[in-house]
């Protein structure tokens, strides 16, 4: 069969990283079938443009969809896919489509890969190329048949992340990744999931509550790869907790001290790990680390407890300065508006925050999956344009207060001088958010004026 897999647009970023899932999807499937990936980010591709990259001989079209907030542009690529090629075959997969399954089944998608993919998909593939038999057997697909549609049951989990192929790094040109002052930045992937709990998101659902890491040799042996291919950073994704067991991840960094890894890369995981291990943040610096990124959402005890985030301000603290006094670049994620957050609480948080090197601000919402989407929807009072009920359950307050997050961190002396810092990846994340900043307020003046058009030509 001939397949086409799309990363589809997106309405603004500031910075590209490789499809390493659509990568290992490739992997699986390229002894057999024909397989080509699409890069709509990479390439600049826009929405209305992508269409006259799908063939008339393609069979299958798989989209990645691992945003909620992009999913308006994954249902759009398929509905134009739909309507000049109804026979062909669209599948979704990706975190956001594996709780959002029977929206993007109804809305164009025949089949929707849920949860871990590289197993399922390629064995509907092989189903599709003998023409449907026995889908109800393939574990891990929900699908549209007739305008019904059939939930197959979970796949279980890939016990030895090992056994997978190495991604398909020659399918793409990763000169199209190629950040300006870096150089090429790319993917790694040490391990995936999650054991924790946390109220706003979707990661332990998405992984069962369980995290696995490859083995030493074979992460060294990626390391290997991607400095062969001239990569000069690696991200390690989508391992957002890399440091979830300390003692795999000390043998880890071991095994790259030990083949003497020279690629510098980019980690993260939570504070309490951190900080209960302060001998971690040792072997990674020493393994190459230069970042680490930190999920500490809120500084105060009483919004931690209410994400049920199992950590405390006290490990928050604690963690930061481990980052500091091992010379690691430190990034840090806040949510802003938790429910029924105060004024004080919030202020509390964004006084810690300007501590970090650099920070993410980010309004908390029940994205599909996650327990506060369960909660809104059992309490629609909860729900105030797409937020949950927060401070003062006024939304605007929320919009004001993140934005005035991001102009006292960014538009401050110390921050801003990291735009000429001799330290290489300060200068290098400088960049980077300052470019999203810019892109954002580019595309929030856009979207005012389209929709003050739009507005005044229905008055007509």
């Amino acid at each position: 069969m001939n397949v086409l897999l799309i990363v589809p647009p997106v309405d603004y970023t500031y910075d590209i990283y490789p499809p390493l899932g659509l990568l290992n999807l490739a992997s699986m499937i390229r002894d057999k079938h024909q397989v080509e990936i699409l890069d709509c980010i990479a390439k600049k591709i826009k929405i209305k443009d992508a269409i006259k990259h799908v063939k008339q001989n393609i069979d299958v079209i798989g989209v990645s969809n691992n945003y909620t907030n992009n999913t308006h542009n994954v249902i759009s690529i398929a509905k134009q896919i739909k309507k000049k090629f109804p026979r062909q075959i669209l599948i979704c997969g990706g975190t956001s489509a594996t709780f959002d399954s029977e929206y993007l089944l109804n809305n164009c998608f025949d089949f929707v890969v849920r949860h871990e993919g590289e197993i399922t998909f390629r064995e509907l593939i092989s189903h599709l190329d003998k023409g449907y038999p026995n889908l109800n057997e393939i574990r891990g697909i929900w699908y549209n048949k007739n305008n019904k549609i059939y939930r197959n049951k979970d796949r279980p989990l890939i016990k030895n992340l090992d056994n997978l192929p190495l991604p398909s790094w020659d399918m793409i040109d990763e000169e199209l990744y190629k950040d300006s002052y870096i150089g090429k930045q790319s993917m790694i992937e040490t391990g995936r999931g999650c054991a924790f709990s946390c109220n706003y998101c979707v990661s332990s659902k998405m992984w069962k509550h369980t995290h696995r890491y490859k083995s030493p040799k074979r992460i060294a042996l990626e390391f290997k790869l991607a400095k062969e291919r001239g990569i000069c950073l690696l991200l390690l994704y989508p391992d957002e907790n890399f440091t979830t067991h300390p003692k795999k991840v000390i043998d880890i960094c071991k095994e790259l001290i030990k083949q003497k890894n020279s690629i510098p890369w980019i980690s993260g995981g939570r504070s309490d790990t951190l900080a209960r291990n302060p001998n971690l943040a040792k072997y990674i610096k020493e393994a190459g680390c230069k970042i680490y990124a930190t999920g500490y959402e809120s500084n105060n005890n009483e919004i931690l407890k209410k994400y049920n985030k199992k950590t405390s301000k006290e490990l928050n603290k604690k963690a930061l300065s481990i980052l500091k006094n091992n010379g690691l670049v430190s990034i840090g994620s806040i949510i802003v508006g938790a429910p029924n957050e105060t004024f004080k609480q919030l202020k509390d948080t964004i006084k810690f925050s300007l501590k970090l090197d650099f920070a993410s601000y980010s309004i908390l919402r029940p994205y599909p999956g996650t327990i506060y989407w369960n909660e809104g929807f059992r309490n629609k009072t909860h729900l105030l344009n797409g937020s949950l009920c927060l401070l003062h359950n006024h939304p605007f307050m929320i919009e004001l207060s993140q934005k005035i997050a991001v102009l006292l961190f960014y538009f401050r002396f110390k921050t801003l001088k990291r735009l000429f810092s001799k330290n290489k990846y300060e200068k290098y994340l400088a960049k980077k958010y300052y470019k999203l900043i810019y892109s954002i307020l580019l595309y929030t003046v856009w979207d005012f004026f389209k929709n003050a058009i739009k507005k005044q030509n229905y008055s007509y």
